[in-house]
């Protein structure tokens, strides 16, 4: 899970642990976003989807290195949230926000880990 600055070329290797950190970060969002898509106590009344990769809708299993590059730093695509999270529960609100804000494109405006814990 590769983050936009990585797949653009852009990463700043100036101050190595923050980057490498905010790397770990977008790669936690997208984490996030797996494992509670099988949560079924977010799918009440529902069935809980199949266990599904980041972008695997968009680009299937094995995507490549320029595939990615494409959606997520050119396009600044992210995972799409299922349709049951549109309820606006306070709940749903911070977990969505709280992904959204782990995978921000400005690498920069990121949450640190510490703060992504927080929250949860």
């Amino acid at each position: 899970y590769m983050a936009p600055e990585v797949l653009g070329g852009a990463l700043n290797l100036r101050d190595c642990e923050s980057a490498l950190k905010q790397v770990d970060v977008y790669a936690l969002g997208l984490l996030y976003w797996e494992s509670f898509r099988r949560c079924s106590h977010l799918f009440p009344g529902e069935t809980v989807p199949e266990y599904q990769l980041a972008f695997q809708a968009e680009l299937g299993n094995h995507p490549t290195f320029e595939e990615m590059g494409i959606l997520v730093a050119r396009e600044k695509f992210r995972p799409r949230f299922p349709e049951a999270w549109k309820e606006n529960s306070l709940a749903l609100r911070s977990l969505k926000e709280t992904m959204e804000d782990c995978w921000d494109q400005d690498a920069e405006a990121r949450l640190t880990a510490q703060c992504a814990e927080e929250r949860l």
